[in-house]
């Protein structure tokens, strides 16, 4: 039997974990199971703090972890918050017919940076274009576009699981 307390146990050495999760809860509310992401309780209080996580195990429905101490941990998301999150167009002038790139940055309330899993949208205002948005392995989304043919300027607006942004991004062409 092993007692384990309210105070932090460390290890004397690196402990993999393999937390299980339901991928039905994320499917609920609208996220993929790569949004996944791992939560410590602080000891003694009701905070969790978010976790580095090595691996979402999408086979075998676990979160892989590494730590060095033994406490409560738990699965769970970070809902992106529309006043936070970013969108921005590079370049925001662009000679007429050349491609620019439009990104979406997602944040927590706190503006904590939030991964992959979400599904983030960016429509063109002009014509109302919404171009194939993929995860940029640097915590932001993107996709491409070609300018019109025609001068003038474009806003850009994006959505966040369904949510809108607060921000918008411009583009002169």
């Amino acid at each position: 039997v092993v007692e384990i307390s309210s105070t932090v146990n460390p290890f004397l050495a690196d402990v993999t974990l393999r937390i299980p999760y339901n991928p039905e809860e994320f499917a609920a509310v609208g996220f993929e199971e790569l949004a996944a992401v791992l939560f410590v309780q602080e000891a003694g209080t009701d905070t969790w703090v978010q976790v580095e996580i090595l691996s979402i195990d999408t086979v075998n429905k676990v979160v892989v972890a590494v730590v060095r101490q033994l406490s409560l941990f738990r699965v769970g998301y970070l809902i992106p918050d529309a006043s936070n999150s970013t969108i921005q167009a590079v370049p925001n002038s662009v000679p007429v017919g050349d491609n620019m790139l439009v990104s979406v940055s997602l944040r927590t309330s706190t503006g904590a940076p939030i991964g992959a899993g979400h599904r983030v949208t960016i429509t063109r205002g002009s014509d109302g274009a919404t171009p194939a948005v993929t995860f940029q392995g640097d915590g932001s989304y993107a996709a491409q576009l070609t300018a019109p043919q025609r001068t003038g300027t474009d806003t850009f607006s994006a959505t966040a699981d369904g949510t809108p942004l607060t921000r918008t991004a411009q583009a002169t062409y």
